[in-house]
């Protein structure tokens, strides 16, 4: 969101600018701008796949000295979230093994061409590695294939 502001009356101050009322899982970034008269500056919303799907209303406050000054606007968060492609193709494993002493998943995923390493502590994607075709994992120190 671009934030520009226009001095009246011969005013030419900072005026450090806030947001208020973001629903839980939606941030900006910065947290506060300092914009001065004839320049902008932009907030940055995200949203975590925790954020609700909805319009929300948001406060934009500006203040420089004893002046204040207040409006609101209709943030809308919305989109389908991203499925993990990983678990896209069924979240079967085709092929894999797990490393005990890194915590960590080495599985295959011939539906992306790639292999996935996931944290056995949390469950999430670590790193995902392109490879052609990814058909087995053979473990070296045993030489197994999984």
């Amino acid at each position: 969101m671009l934030v520009s502001v226009a001095g009246q009356g011969g005013f030419t101050g900072s005026v450090s600018v806030t947001l208020t009322g973001l629903t839980s899982g939606v941030t900006a970034s910065p947290t506060s701008l300092s914009v001065t008269p004839g320049s902008s500056a932009t907030f940055t919303f995200s949203a975590s796949g925790t954020a609700e799907i909805a319009q929300q209303a948001v406060s934009v406050n500006g203040t420089s000295g004893t002046l204040t000054e207040n409006t609101s606007l209709q943030l809308t968060v919305s989109g389908t979230p991203v499925p993990d492609p990983f678990h896209a193709i069924g979240g079967a494993l085709v092929h894999g093994f797990y490393d005990e002493a890194r915590q960590l998943l080495f599985a295959t995923n011939p539906g992306l061409n790639e292999l996935d390493v996931i944290s056995g502590a949390d469950f999430s994607v670590k790193a995902r590695v392109p490879v052609p075709q990814p058909w087995g994992i053979i473990r070296w120190r045993t030489a197994r294939r999984l």
